[in-house]
């Protein structure tokens, strides 16, 4: 990435010359190849893609990376969008991570989230506005809208997000029988009943092998977590657990649509 003849800013950053520039771009148009022929490889680089960002000693191949290629993959396709917000989520709650690496990492993943959120918020908008026309028709009152969750970034984050809390609940509960009546009871209080968003998602990256669709921005949206399917395995110091998603398939265009 970077000349050892690279020259310096005011700032002490190294800034690119012109050739080691056209480089970087060519660069970036190779992951803008790969993305185009929908090249699975492309997903092994997602984590190799946000080191770069976070730590390459150019601040301009930084730049380039993150304007050219990241925002642009965000935005036009869910299933990256999710990727990389992980990615940046697991350095900004990394411990190991230092302070200035994590500030930026939780800078450009809330610049992520928006993104997702953006395309969230609109299925919610015109969902409630049909709702609300709905009920002018026919006399009933108008749906009260529900406040809006500002950490709120799609309903697949959020349900993983739940899943990793239910895991450290569970944990706690030594009898492993104990721990199945827990988890199923969990996975109902603090998932099934807050599933009230429709708004399609890259669900199926959860099981790459196991769905119909093969293109990484096939969408569905999630119904709900089978309760009677969840399994705690064996183990005696953690407490690993199995459980089943439903989720329905959405057509591309409908997503492209909202």
């Amino acid at each position: 990435w970077v000349d050892p003849q690279t020259r310096q800013d005011t700032s002490g950053h190294l800034r690119l010359p012109g050739g080691v520039q056209a480089t970087a771009m060519r660069c970036v148009s190779a992951l803008k190849s790969l993305k185009a022929a929908q090249d699975d490889t492309l997903l092994d680089f997602v984590v190799p893609i946000i080191n770069v960002i976070l730590h390459a000693p150019c601040m301009e191949c930084r730049k380039l990376l993150w304007e050219n290629f990241v925002l642009d993959a965000v935005r036009n396709d869910v299933a990256f969008g999710h990727l990389f917000f992980w990615a940046l989520r697991a350095v900004e709650s990394s411990p190991q991570a230092k302070v200035a690496v994590q500030t930026d990492a939780k800078r450009r993943m809330h610049e992520v989230q928006g993104t997702i959120c953006s395309k969230a918020q609109l299925k919610l908008t015109l969902r409630h506005l049909k709702e609300a026309n709905d009920a002018v028709r026919k006399g009933d009152r108008v749906p009260e809208v529900p406040k809006s969750d500002p950490n709120k970034v799609s309903p697949l984050v959020d349900v993983c997000e739940r899943l990793i809390y239910i895991g450290t609940e569970i944990v706690k509960v030594r009898n492993q029988q104990e721990r199945l009546g827990v988890l199923q009871a969990l996975i109902d209080q603090e998932i099934n009943r807050y599933l009230k968003d429709d708004t399609p998602v890259p669900a199926q990256m959860l099981a790459p092998h196991g769905s119909s669709q093969k293109r990484s921005d096939a969408v569905a949206s999630i119904l709900r977590v089978n309760r009677n399917e969840a399994r705690v395995l064996s183990s005696k110091q953690r407490a690993p657990y199995m459980v089943l998603m439903e989720v329905e398939d959405k057509p591309l265009a409908e997503e492209t649509t909202a």
